[in-house]
Parts: structure tokens; sequence; C-alpha cells
């Protein structure tokens, strides 16, 4: 795979703006990494943490069409989600280089995802960025700001 890093995940926004996941309508709580190295760090480091348990969560739940509203204003050109299936999504993955490992963990997320739906584990918000850290955990739109 030229010009690419071992391991990392391949493009899946095509030229036409299609963005191709095998997420169906699953909504997902997503959360910035910014947000999480915060939490992690607080958590390491101070009293009061040893056997507690975190969900680490953005402040909304979007559907993979809602993150490709927000993507496309960002970038100024419309992005649209094409759900694929799993075998489709797994050849791509393969094709682009991944490993069958890396693959099968990513397919394996999705039917999670989907098993979840839009009202399920995954989509479910969680306050923790804000009470360990006392900082508002990113929007989808402020990570995409940069």
């Amino acid at each position: 795979m030229a010009g690419r890093p071992a391991g990392s995940i391949p493009a899946t926004l095509d030229p036409q703006g299609n963005y191709y996941a095998p997420a169906g309508d699953a909504t997902l709580s997503m959360v910035d990494a910014r947000d999480v190295a915060p939490v992690a760090a607080r958590v390491l480091t101070e009293d009061g943490h040893v056997g507690r348990a975190y969900d680490v969560t953005g402040p909304e739940a979007l559907g993979h069409g809602q993150a490709c509203e927000k993507l496309g204003r960002r970038l100024g050109r419309p992005v649209r989600y094409v759900p694929v299936d799993d075998h489709a999504a797994r050849a791509a993955m393969l094709g682009a280089g991944l490993g069958e490992w890396l693959a099968d963990a990513l397919i394996e997320l999705y039917q999670d995802y989907r098993r979840s739906g839009t009202t399920g584990y995954a989509s479910l918000v969680h306050g923790t960025v804000l009470d360990v850290t006392g900082a508002r955990p990113r929007t989808l739109d402020q990570a995409l700001a940069g």
C-alpha cells in the first residue's frame, strides 16, 4: 500500500462525495480524540478512579447520513452516506491493503453498531467528559472545524 502508513484505514470518500460504510441506520455518540485524552490523563493521574469504568462519548448521537451532511458543509461540497453490505465493505478494505484481522474487526464493530440501532448503547450520550474534566465535549461540527 504505497503512500499509506501500515495499518491505517483506507479512504471511504470517493471523488463524487460518496461515503461508503456498513453502518445501516445506526446512530453513534461519536467522540473527538481530543476529548478522550484529557479524560484518560485525569483518570490515570488523579485519585478516586481506581476500579471505576467510564463511558466517554460525544455530546450528540448521529447517524452516518447526518455526519456526512456536517462534513459536506465543512468541505463546501455534498457528501452522501452510501450504506454497503458487510461483504462489499470487507472486500474494499482488503483491496485497499488492510489486513484481514483489521477488516474483520471493523466489520464486527459495524455489525454491533447496527444491532444497537438508533436508540441502543452506541447512541447513548454520557456526561463523562464534562464530569471528569470540567470541559464540554466537542460536537462533530466543532471537531470538524479544528
